[in-house]
């Protein structure tokens, strides 16, 4: 991957309250978007428009991903809820599940065939996407240390999360091992990895961007100046970076 240089070469406008989260497709032709103002949005990259948009979700809505193939939509939100939408007709296909606790964070696997979901009672649980049964519950926190966000790397194997007490850890599912990122700010935001899994996005209450080495925990560059809190953080195929803000604002960052 090449540094980053901090010049904005789009911005996305139509949210009318603070961006959650933006996550590329995997061909890196679209944007999908959500926030607080309940709606989830899909931006063509290329001419910085947004082309759809879904509704339906009660509350604030925390993560909207797309799957693999771009077919479909994963959400969730404060209302509880776990949602897939159609991409294609703007539809919801289905609930995953309703979930007492409240929902910190969904993700599609690698294959597209589960959805890793992250709960405000300390649990991560994989689910299949198409019937909604638990596949598997990979990590039960202790008290204490509340997972904040979860992302599959492309590998399938590993995982990367956050939390209060421990800072982001990536974890292997086989050995069910970590690796700690050393020296972050004490609030981290989110935590993700590029695409090709060798490196580690976070984002922090120190306004910055920190990108790691993901094998051993270093940090390789932190990209300062910005002007407000990172809500949302990923890499595209091609390098680049996304950031939502929480001004409602979402930046494209070019990498050289």
């Amino acid at each position: 991957m090449g540094r980053c240089i901090q010049k904005s070469i789009k911005i996305l406008h139509g949210h009318s309250d603070i961006v959650n989260d933006a996550q590329f497709s995997l061909d890196g032709s679209m944007i999908v978007s959500c926030s607080n103002d309940k709606t989830i949005r899909v931006w063509d990259v290329h001419s910085a428009r947004q082309f759809m948009q879904f509704n339906g979700h009660s509350d604030h809505i925390i993560t909207a991903q797309f799957s693999p193939h771009a077919y479909s939509i994963a959400s969730c939100s404060k209302d509880r809820t776990i949602r897939l939408w159609d991409v294609q007709s703007g539809e919801k296909l289905k609930n995953i599940v309703e979930y007492p606790h409240g929902i910190t964070d969904v993700q599609f696997s690698p294959d597209g065939e589960q959805l890793l979901t992250t709960f405000a009672d300390n649990k991560i649980i994989s689910w299949l996407a198409k019937s909604g049964a638990i596949a598997k519950e990979l990590i039960l926190k202790e008290s204490g240390s509340r997972v904040i966000k979860t992302h599959f790397c492309s590998d399938g194997v590993r995982v990367v999360y956050c939390t209060p007490n421990k800072g982001v850890q990536v974890r292997s599912v086989i050995s069910n091992q970590d690796i700690t990122l050393e020296a972050h700010p004490p609030i981290i935001t989110l935590a993700n990895f590029s695409s090709d899994g060798q490196t580690v996005l976070t984002c922090s209450d120190d306004c910055a961007i920190r990108i790691w080495d993901a094998k051993f925990g270093i940090e390789i560059q932190k990209l300062e100046g910005h002007h407000h809190l990172v809500t949302g953080i990923e890499l595209s195929p091609d390098g680049n970076i996304i950031a939502a803000y929480l001004n409602g604002i979402i930046r494209l960052w070019r990498s050289l």
